[in-house]
């Protein structure tokens, strides 16, 4: 949501367009509730379909959610709604509402999960040129991961403290949150798509 609102204001500003409140409002409530409702459509017609045709095999449920995962990524790029939102929702009514929902979700685990990382920290680097960083750019990228760093540990000795946990987990725990900047890439390489950013 937060990210939709600053591209919007963003797009506003860069574009030369009006800034104004409910001109930013429309367009965050046209991205985000039109991702909302596709991903609930397509997540109701994916349970409906695997339920009348009783898909319980493992490999026939992947292609299918694959497929409308596809559909409802794409529809949403095509109807400019905010296209993590739909996936997201598409997501949250299969988990809630499908029958087989522990069997999707076995097949996401166990079989997809580490291939999604690989590609996507693969295509996330294939991005990145040292040539169109300057000095100043690794600046502010050390900064950022310091920061961020902080942050997290900071973070995690609050909480930690507040809920009473072992000095291990005190010391250690924020180790395991430093590397999950998967949504910063990700958010990253979907300004780098939009004209106005270049």
């Amino acid at each position: 949501i937060l990210f939709s609102f600053s591209m919007s204001v963003s797009h506003a500003l860069l574009g030369g367009q009006e800034a104004s409140f409910f001109h930013v409002s429309y367009i965050i409530l046209y991205k985000i509730l039109g991702a909302v409702i596709t991903g609930i459509i397509f997540g109701f017609i994916f349970n409906k379909l695997t339920s009348i045709f009783k898909v319980n095999e493992k490999r026939s449920l992947m292609i299918l959610f694959f497929g409308f995962l596809s559909v409802t990524f794409g529809l949403a790029i095509w109807l400019k709604f905010d296209e993590l939102f739909s996936t997201l929702t598409l997501g949250f009514v299969i988990r809630n509402f499908n029958k087989s929902e522990k069997k999707i979700l076995s097949i996401t685990e166990h079989a997809l999960e580490d291939l999604f990382f690989l590609i996507f920290f693969a295509f996330s680097a294939l991005h990145f040129s040292f040539k169109s960083v300057s000095f100043q750019l690794f600046i502010l990228i050390s900064i950022f991961i310091l920061v961020r760093m902080t942050g997290k540990y900071l973070g995690m000795r609050f909480g930690s403290h507040i809920l009473k946990m072992s000095k291990n987990v005190k010391k250690y725990a924020f180790g395991g949150l430093i590397p999950q900047g998967g949504i910063v890439l990700g958010l990253s390489l979907m300004i780098v798509n939009e004209p106005e950013f270049k």
